[in-house]
């Protein structure tokens, strides 16, 4: 089960801009996908990395072969093979945080899908997905855990923080038929032909049983521990082909002394009494032939005796076993989905296909990709460090560099230097490093004294000149932006707050800064002098009112051919300037409006041809220099978290890439 309750992830703490030379990213942003006509044929390619979090696993309970992973932000993946590749399944899942899935016990390829918007349906084995009901239904307390009924087609269960809800037309309406407060697992159990509902709350737990559709619930509770303990997590499962046999998983903190207990509960006469059988923690799952995972600790005889997993090469969220236990499956925390064949003896990364990673920074390479040769690509993904691929994301190898890797709650910047091939910046944990090798080896380099990096900008008619802005952590007088001319041995402050610098491709000593807006309204500067001087530029005053209400969400993107020609994007629109900021026109028909600002990227082949993205809108593009836009959308996940960088491939014309917190990195090639 995944958290019910959404992250926020704008402001300050979270930093999404991801600048190439000539594009500029800014924090993405999240509103309803409209009608628009599609602009192209061509579709948008899942390469990679491969892996990410797994937060629930479902076995079909008939096919061996058939496994789901959800992964939360990227929505939900199949495989039909056993976990040997794997397919996104979430055609139709408009939310981008998945809570619960469950497989109708009765109708084959019947599921269910649970998140913040409510419960949604598949029929035709996750193939596609339709809206059951809405949130609202829920009284702002969303689905937590669903579980279908064993025995009556039709009939799901969703449980959230004030009870059990029932649904006996797959969906379409619900009543609620227990009262129960707290974190609730739902467990369908084939053998008895029951739900069951186990519920935590405040050191205590209290499980009920219903074997009529939910019209009635049995307490089950009174057997129970009684558990002097606070800061209570279990996992929750039964036997599916022997009545009355279940398991419950705990981890409780003893008041009294602050220690922390595993503890592996068994009953085996549906819950009349229970006896401790072990140290296992959750996850925790069972199977028909007595196979048991819970924690890090395995039985094969229904419980009575239990030995260590084997190794696992990533922290597990969550356990499933396949119908008959042919095999055990373990959601990675980072690496995607874990399988053993061996009765959890030994583990290997099954996630081909499996593309759910946190891709927080993208970077292109432009002097090591050319038409006659494959992209080189680097990525920093959440949790696992910076990546590298040098045929255009079809395979992605680490750097081990002994770099730190980045988290959505550090500030962390990318960036490939345009001028000098394989020439790389990375900002992570407060160190800033470069390499000269592509990222081979590193080289920990001096950084501006009291900042914290949000974006690096390379300076493209010089390798030693480098740019960085970002937040101030002392009072030093000066502003968040600085420049060094000595490949980052020294700094000097260019006296302008800003938390992105772009540099003009076609004239370098042309700079723009984006500023949080003070109370004057500036929040946009140009030198013409290397950062010298700095002049404030007005705005149309829409563009300023949408500056000043969202600090960071603002992108610009300068014309890599005219350094005078520039885009800004914010919350009430896209504007364009060709005297280098002195007047303005407004650019985005057929953009969505009343929205965040998106990524900006020109084509720098052809110069009229803009791209802007935002998460859960998609991808636009304009052929017109702005005039107009059409959305190019096809084959981006439904259920999408954060965008985090757009970048086009300078060595590769018509070459689009899309970074996505959450869902790893797709590309696009124009026809």
């Amino acid at each position: 089960m995944m958290e019910h309750r959404k992250e926020q992830r704008t402001g300050r703490g979270r930093r999404v801009s991801r600048p190439l030379y000539f594009a500029s990213a800014c924090v993405a942003l999240g509103c309803a996908w409209g009608a628009w006509p599609a602009d192209a044929t061509s579709s948008w390619t899942a390469i990679g990395p491969e892996g990410g979090r797994v937060a629930a696993l479902v076995a079909d309970p008939v096919d061996p072969q058939v496994v789901y992973a959800v992964t939360g932000s990227a929505g939900v993946f199949k495989s039909s093979d056993g976990g040997a590749s794997w397919r996104q399944a979430s055609r139709g899942l408009t939310d981008s945080e998945l809570v619960a899935l469950a497989v109708d016990q009765v109708v084959p390829g019947t599921l269910y899908a649970a998140s913040s918007f409510g419960v949604f349906v598949s029929r035709d084995g996750a193939a596609t997905w339709m809206p059951a009901e809405p949130f609202s239904l829920w009284q702002d307390e969303f689905p937590q855990s669903l579980a279908s009924d064993p025995a009556r087609a039709g009939t799901v269960y969703a449980a959230t923080f004030d009870g059990v809800w029932v649904s006996n037309d797959a969906g379409a309406s619900w009543t609620q038929t227990l009262g129960l407060g707290g974190v609730i697992r739902l467990v369908s159990d084939p053998a008895r032909s029951s739900v069951f509902a186990l519920s935590g709350r405040l050191g205590s737990l209290r499980l009920f049983e219903s074997a009529d559709g939910g019209a009635t619930w049995k307490d089950r509770s009174a057997s129970l521990p009684k558990l002097t303990y606070g800061d209570l997590t279990f996992g929750f499962a039964v036997e599916p082909a022997a009545p009355g046999i279940l398991y419950i998983a705990l981890t409780h903190v003893d008041f009294d002394s602050g220690t922390k207990v595993l503890q592996t509960l068994r009953s085996s006469d549906g819950a009349a009494s229970w006896q401790a059988a072990g140290t296992g923690s959750e996850p925790v799952a069972a199977s028909a032939g007595g196979l048991v995972v819970a924690g890090g600790f395995k039985s094969s005889d229904h419980g009575a005796s239990w030995q260590p997993v084997g190794e696992l090469p990533d922290a597990v969220a969550a356990y499933a076993i396949a119908a008959g236990g042919s095999k055990v499956y373990a959601g990675g925390a980072t690496r995607g989905v874990l399988a053993s064949a061996d009765g959890a003896r030994s583990w290997q990364v099954m996630s081909k296909g499996l593309t759910a990673t946190s891709v927080l920074a993208l970077a292109v390479d432009p002097f090591a990709s050319d038409p006659h040769s494959p992209a080189w690509l680097y990525a920093a993904v959440e949790n696992l460090g910076l990546l590298r691929s040098r045929n255009g994301g079809s395979r992605w190898r680490p750097l081990d560099t002994g770099l730190e890797a980045p988290t959505r709650n550090d500030f962390y910047a990318l960036a490939a230097h345009p001028a000098a091939p394989g020439n790389l910046y990375y900002f992570s944990h407060a160190v800033l490093e470069s390499s000269t090798d592509a990222g081979a080896s590193w080289t920990q380099l001096g950084k501006p004294h009291c900042v914290t990096i949000d974006a690096l900008s390379p300076d493209p008619s010089a390798p030693a000149v480098l740019y960085a802005a970002g937040s101030l952590n002392c009072g030093q007088g000066c502003g968040g932006a600085f420049k060094s001319t000595d490949r980052a041995a020294s700094w000097s402050c260019l006296g302008v707050a800003a938390y992105q610098i772009a540099v003009a491709p076609s004239a370098p000593a042309t700079l723009y800064a984006l500023a949080p807006s003070p109370p004057s309204g500036n929040f946009l500067y140009r030198s013409t002098d290397s950062g010298r001087t700095w002049v404030p530029l007005e705005v149309p005053r829409r563009l300023a009112r949408g500056a000043a209400a969202r600090y960071g969400h603002l992108a610009v993107a300068v014309d890599p051919w005219n350094a005078a020609r520039l885009y800004v994007g914010g919350p009430t629109g896209v504007w364009m300037s060709q005297d280098g900021g002195e007047s303005w026109s407004r650019k985005d028909h057929g953009l969505p409006h009343g929205v965040a600002a998106p990524l900006l990227a020109i084509d720098p082949h052809q110069p009229l041809t803009l791209y802007a993205a935002a998460a859960e809108v998609g991808v636009f593009r304009s052929r017109d220099g702005g005039d107009s836009w059409q959305p190019i959308r096809d084959g981006l996940p439904d259920a999408s978290d954060v965008y985090t960088t757009l970048a086009v491939d300078p060595g590769h014309p018509g070459s689009l890439y899309l970074a996505i917190a959450g869902s790893g990195i797709y590309s696009f090639s124009s026809p």
